[in-house]
């Protein structure tokens, strides 16, 4: 008896090779709930802004924004307060100017400029960096390695109270970050 090709994948039937795509294909699969385009939530903490006491409130205006950039302004205001990255608020005693950047991809990223406001008062961890030669020592073994990009990961860890300090300043008013801010 002879068995018939299979003209789907050009193969006998069983004996499929499995290939990195076709398994990748099965995790997104299984784990569809991950891969859904949406903004991803960590759960295992909130981050935390540490201000020195007796630090005095900041609030600076917005800036002008020109009107070529406003529809996409908007655009990306909207997506974030859908997200839940940002809320708004209607009244502030700490506020810092938007700064829209565009990204390589064309789209753009909503920033604050937090150096005349935020970052002089907060109180950075300091700890030593491991130097590039020793990590690459450590890893020489390893059999295996990944490559994950988050989309839009700062956004995915949450503020506690502290977000009170990440109040941004804009052409429609003061919106208050839910989430990590990248710039």
């Amino acid at each position: 008896m002879r068995m018939r090709r299979n003209r789907e994948w050009g193969r006998w039937p069983g004996r499929r090779k499995r290939t990195s795509i076709t398994y990748a294909s099965t995790i997104t699969e299984r784990y569809k709930e991950l891969f859904d385009g949406g903004l991803g939530r960590y759960t295992g903490g909130k981050a935390t802004l540490r201000v020195r006491d007796g630090a005095a409130p900041v609030f600076h205006r917005a800036r002008p924004l020109p009107y070529a950039l406003r529809d996409r302004v908007d655009a990306e205001l909207e997506r974030m307060l859908r997200d839940g990255v940002i809320e708004p608020v209607d009244c502030s005693d700490w506020a810092s100017p938007l700064v829209p950047v565009n990204k390589a991809d064309g789209s753009l990223r909503i920033c604050a400029d937090y150096k005349a406001t935020v970052n002089p008062v907060l109180l950075v961890d300091r700890y030593p960096l491991p130097k590039i030669d020793d990590v690459i020592v450590r890893l020489s073994g390893a059999q295996y390695f990944s490559k994950i990009d988050l989309s839009q990961a700062y956004n995915q860890i949450e503020l506690d109270d502290t977000k009170k300090y990440t109040v941004i300043n804009t052409h429609r008013g003061l919106y208050r970050y839910n989430r990590a801010v990248l710039c």
